[in-house]
């Protein structure tokens, strides 16, 4: 029992100093760390690949999903200063048919970037895109400045390698919006940003499954499912 009792003793003060370690090395972490996973630089761009795979009612086998591509470029048209002091860029969206057409402005969308977070407005919809300091496992409210129900947004990966379309980079951020399911539905989302590049790539399943019988519980994809990703393919600092 006295060797049972100190091996929970010391089990005990290991978990303790590991807290605390925890503690401290997050207090140490600089408040804005984190910031170049989202550089803003008049000028900079991005270019993507976009593919969704949406399922339709409307199509001959609702079960296979149509496919929709095209390529997308956000540049970083100018910068000023918010009501409360705080960087303001405007993002000009542009999108393409394919490689061999011309760009056409889409939208122009905004940013918000001071020490403590980033808010990107899409679609006049504002989302904290990150808050800092950023490090694994830190959560925030995604919708903390618009009308919806409050999305958890969690720091998964940082500091890791990410690899897209033959690009490899040496320090990416994942950060999960998204992650529910259940038998019949999946819900899951996420953005990868790259050190020093910013967002590199965004995935989105949005699936709903047959929810009567026989199918029920098979995961048999219906109408109404969208695979949305994103993925960086250029880009110009």
């Amino acid at each position: 029992m006295h060797k049972n009792y100190v091996l929970w003793a010391l089990s005990l003060c290991f978990l303790i100093y590991l807290s605390g370690c925890r503690e401290k090395n997050e207090e140490t972490i600089p408040a804005n760390f984190g910031e170049s996973y989202y550089p803003l630089q008049v000028g900079a761009r991005i270019s993507y690949s976009v593919k969704q795979q949406i399922y339709e009612a409307s199509n001959p086998n609702p079960n296979i999903p149509r496919l929709f591509t095209y390529q997308l470029r956000e540049e970083v048209l100018d910068k000023s200063k918010g009501e409360n002091g705080e960087d303001l860029f405007r993002i000009v969206r542009y999108t393409r048919p394919t490689g061999l057409d011309n760009w056409q402005i889409d939208s122009v969308w905004t940013v918000k970037k001071d020490n403590s977070q980033i808010i990107k407005t899409e679609h006049n919809v504002p989302y904290v895109k990150m808050s800092f300091p950023l490090y694994e496992d830190k959560s925030w409210n995604g919708n903390a400045f618009n009308s919806r129900k409050r999305q958890p947004y969690r720091v998964v990966s940082l500091g890791k390698p990410f690899a897209v379309n033959n690009l490899n980079f040496s320090r990416a951020a994942v950060i999960m919006h998204q992650a529910d399911s259940n038998i019949l539905f999946k819900d899951v989302g996420y953005e990868v940003f790259a050190d020093s590049i910013g967002m590199i790539y965004k995935r989105h399943e949005y699936l709903k499954y047959c929810d009567q019988d026989p199918c029920v519980g098979s995961k048999e994809i219906v109408s109404g499912s969208i695979i949305s990703e994103i993925s960086i393919f250029e880009y110009k600092k």
